[in-house]
């Protein structure tokens, strides 16, 4: 006999959950309005690599520290091989690769490219726990969760989420909003 998954069987999954329409079975996910700072748009789309090979996408919110769950939208700052401090946008990354718990390859949508060391939000910060490494995601099933970059093969930006009527971002593979009902455009 096989067994399945049912809306009778297992009550906290409503049929549009089983059907794949909403995009969590325990209620709706947090949501994450597409926000505008000085010209430069967050939350971002991003393609994790992980050593194995696995790959993932993501709605990446900021980056962070690992110690707390306050992040920064969208620029993150960071300190060159001269010891200068250096802001960059996230939403101006194309990709970070070779990442450690110290630095990482920085290759931006223009085509540069440097090595950065990551920092706190002070310069006199040296404690490890309040360096900013660490990126807030959101998943595809409402969920969120902390990626150290040094434990990532790469991390590649592809794209702004999708949005509906209200702005909020949305997932690729979602079909509705879950926040207004409407059914998604198709990119």
């Amino acid at each position: 006999m096989a067994i399945g998954i049912t809306a009778m069987k297992c009550p906290l999954l409503s049929m549009s959950a089983i059907a794949g329409l909403n995009p969590t079975a325990y209620g709706q996910p947090n949501r994450f309005k597409g926000e505008m700072q000085a010209g430069h748009v967050s939350p971002n789309m991003a393609k994790l690599t992980y050593p194995s090979g696995t790959t993932r996408n993501v709605m990446i919110l900021g980056i962070g520290i690992e110690y707390d769950n306050e992040y920064r939208t969208h620029a993150i700052r960071l300190r060159d091989e001269a010891e200068s401090v250096v802001t960059v946008w996230i939403d101006t990354i194309r990709l970070i690769r070779n990442g450690n718990d110290e630095s990482a390859v920085f290759v931006l949508k223009n085509g540069t490219e440097r090595r950065l060391w990551f920092i706190g939000d002070t310069p006199s910060v040296d404690n490890p726990r309040f360096i900013r490494r660490v990126l807030m995601v959101a998943n595809d099933d409402g969920g969120q969760e902390k990626i150290n970059i040094a434990r990532l093969a790469s991390v590649e930006f592809v794209t702004a989420p999708r949005k509906d009527k209200a702005s909020n971002a949305m997932f690729e593979r979602w079909l509705y909003s879950p926040f207004t009902g409407e059914r998604l455009p198709e990119k």
